[in-house]
């Protein structure tokens, strides 16, 4: 059993915030709900009562996030030399693995994607056809990558959207990235740029690979890998150009805090997972926060009605801001 802050429902989202900020959330369980509570995992007891609310002790529930893409045909991810599908039927899954091993002789290993669990959203690979390596050299916009798939979170279906943020930032930023994994937005952007980049994961792993593809590189800007909790590293930073915020089923959470971080004018290239509706209520939310829209963009399907979206946003005070 773990204990759980019991919220009624129309008061859990600005709740939920204010457990983000203060470091109690317990992310490595999911939330739950029923028809007139929502149950946020606690990672300790709050100090403070919260208003219409009461702390329970429930089964927690683990944390995963499964998802299938859009796909058709042939199609799959290719990570290095590892191969990655997404269909679930078991047949399809043999079939085409066997057509992928034998007519790309540079792949080694093709898996299925079951989803994403755990605090480190470590993909849940099963292995249908080849040999069982989770280790590869990936390259994407000139930079090369050691990935971990057996340890670390890696899509190479953002390669376009890290161009288009690394082509958008300007000489002498300081930056940012909140949840960094093995480095694949600084990278791309110290590749070309010439910035200082602070890279936050609470991952080992991650940042061990990360300091690994420092080397494998030549970079013109500066990165500074950071191994630690996202929302208690970003506090200690002020007057940051641009923030990097892609956590896409929980970066609202953490907005405050980086909005505090972040100076006047500042950026935060932000990252949700959404449909049309919900994504039109979390922009009013953000504008509300003092955040301006600036540009927004879908960067790929997530399921029949959600896409993954990129929302650029500025800081201005000058808005309706609490």
């Amino acid at each position: 059993m773990t204990i759980h802050l019991k919220i009624k429902k129309e008061f859990a989202n600005s709740v939920i915030i204010l457990l983000g900020k203060g470091s109690l959330r317990d992310f490595k369980h999911e939330i739950q709900k029923d028809s007139k509570f929502v149950y946020v995992p606690l990672s300790k007891m709050p100090e403070i009562a919260y208003e219409n609310t009461e702390i329970v002790d429930i089964e927690p529930k683990e944390k995963r996030i499964r998802y299938y893409p859009k796909t058709s045909g042939g199609s799959f991810d290719l990570i290095g030399n590892i191969a990655i599908l997404k269909y679930r039927d078991s047949d399809r899954l043999k079939r085409v693995a066997h057509e992928i091993l034998t007519t790309n002789k540079n792949i080694k290993a093709v898996y299925s994607d079951q989803g994403v669990f755990g605090p480190y959203r470590i993909r849940d690979l099963n292995l249908i056809e080849g040999e069982q390596v989770y280790e590869t050299d990936y390259r994407e916009n000139g930079v090369v990558m050691k990935v971990d798939l057996s340890s670390v979170y890696f899509s190479p279906r953002l390669a376009t959207e890290r161009l288009l943020v690394s082509q958008s930032v300007k000489k002498g930023e300081l930056i940012v990235d909140m949840f960094s994994g093995i480095g694949t937005f600084p990278l791309n952007i110290a590749h070309k740029k010439q910035c200082e980049i602070y890279a936050i994961d609470s991952n080992p792993r991650a940042i061990d690979l990360l300091n690994e593809n420092l080397k494998k590189n030549h970079l013109v800007g500066s990165i500074h890998p950071i191994l630690g909790l996202a929302e208690k590293e970003i506090a200690k930073f002020r007057n940051v150009d641009r923030i990097i915020m892609n956590l896409p089923h929980d970066s609202f959470m953490y907005v405050p805090a980086a909005k505090a971080a972040l100076k006047e004018n500042g950026l935060i290239n932000y990252y949700e997972i959404a449909d049309v509706i919900a994504l039109e209520e979390r922009m009013e939310q953000l504008f509300k926060m003092g955040l301006n829209l600036v540009s927004k963009r879908v960067v790929h399907s997530y399921s029949k009605i959600e896409r993954m979206y990129s929302l650029t946003l500025r800081k201005e005070n000058n808005l309706l801001s609490p």
